[in-house]
């Protein structure tokens, strides 16, 4: 069972691609020091990428970023390893 079911069908995708650089990039650009603020920045990363690889709806970004603002660090964690392993590896 997913907490957010709005990015549960994210991760039920099969575009899978390679984007390792690309999101390794995207989160040494990031500000916010390690723990739960770190954790909410590299999902919102990841957010905009799968946007960017049109994977994502403007429902989905907006039911997303909700979701976000109210996980724990744990919870953002789990979710970001079911995103990557689906979206970002080949």
């Amino acid at each position: 069972m997913r907490v957010c079911l709005a990015t549960a069908a994210l991760v039920g995708g099969s575009a899978a691609v390679t984007a390792g650089t690309a999101g390794y990039v995207g989160y040494k650009a990031l500000t916010a020091p390690p723990g739960p603020g770190a954790q909410r920045e590299k999902y919102r990363a990841d957010l905009r990428r799968l946007k960017r690889m049109g994977q994502l709806t403007p429902a989905d970004e907006r039911a997303s970023l909700a979701w976000v603002a109210t996980a724990s660090s744990e919870q953002i964690a789990r979710h970001r390893r079911d995103i990557n392993a689906t979206y970002f590896t080949p």
